[in-house]
């Protein structure tokens, strides 16, 4: 009797047990090596701190672009105002090959030449005044020459420092112009071996140029009743007023004179500056 309890209490045990056993969670051997999760946050604030970073570098991208340009634009003044200093090098000799007959009634000279005082002399210029202003010009020529070499230098080209003091160079050479008056300035630039006349080297076609007829070889005088001695002076012209009014243009085409009416604006020509001696 006592053996049949036993043996039930025991068989009542191991089925208990076994109970207990089967509703305990189980993990497989690799789930309990894996390595526990970290935060959630934590990936959030990495995918923030990058957005951030890429947003300064697209910032920081867009502002040396900024400077790139304004740096391209003062280098483009700088040209501008030291070419004559440029232009003093011994021309190159033409290399061989068959040769063209002159333009007649042109005298358009690519490479400049030495201050040419005979020039002035022959234009009715008094001698004293053409020492004053070969040595003037020679003056501001080489100040122009020192300002670009120190601002190299020292590392401010092209920065508004530098642009400051070339306008004020520039000036200078606007009061010597106004001093003479355009036509003896015309010849001053020519004595002093600079560019003065403004070309048409090529005509786009449908354009205001071609609808009033300007040529390959046209030298722009002027533009709406302004003296034109450069291309900037061109651009900065047909930027101005109102668009579309009719501007007048005078044109030298060898020893003829025209004038052709454009709208304001873009001409529609391809341009290039060179030296010609001015008519008598």
């Amino acid at each position: 009797m006592r053996g049949r309890l036993a043996a039930g209490l025991l068989g009542f045990v191991a089925g208990v047990a076994l109970l207990v056993w089967l509703r305990l969670p189980h993990r497989s051997p690799a789930e309990g090596s894996r390595a526990p999760a970290g935060p959630v946050g934590a990936l959030s604030k990495e995918d923030s701190a990058l957005s951030s970073l890429e947003a300064a570098l697209a910032a920081e991208r867009s502002a040396r672009e900024a400077l790139a340009l304004e740096v391209a634009g003062l280098r483009s003044e700088l040209g501008r105002l030291t070419a004559p200093l440029e232009a003093m090098s011994p021309p190159t000799p033409p290399s061989p090959g068959p040769t063209t007959a002159p333009d007649p009634g042109r005298d358009l000279v690519r490479a400049p030449t030495p201050f040419d005082e005979q020039a002035l002399l022959d234009a009715g210029f008094d001698s004293r005044e053409v020492e004053r202003l070969r040595s003037q010009t020679e003056s501001l020529e080489l100040e122009q020459l020192y300002l670009r070499d120190r601002a190299i230098r020292e590392g401010w080209a092209g920065t508004p420092r530098f642009a400051e003091e070339a306008r004020n160079l520039d000036a200078r050479g606007r009061a010597l112009r106004e001093e003479l008056g355009d036509e003896r300035y015309d010849w001053l630039l020519f004595a002093s071996g600079r560019a003065n006349r403004v070309v048409v080297q090529s005509v786009l076609e449908s354009s205001p140029a071609s609808e009033a007829g300007l040529r390959n070889g046209d030298a722009i005088l002027s533009y709406g009743g302004s003296r034109l001695f450069d291309v900037s002076a061109l651009r900065e012209a047909t930027a101005g007023g109102r668009s579309g009014e009719s501007v007048a243009i005078d044109v030298a085409r060898g020893e003829e004179r025209l004038r052709v009416y454009v709208p304001r604006g873009p001409l529609g020509v391809r341009l290039e500056e060179l030296r010609q001696r001015p008519s008598s």
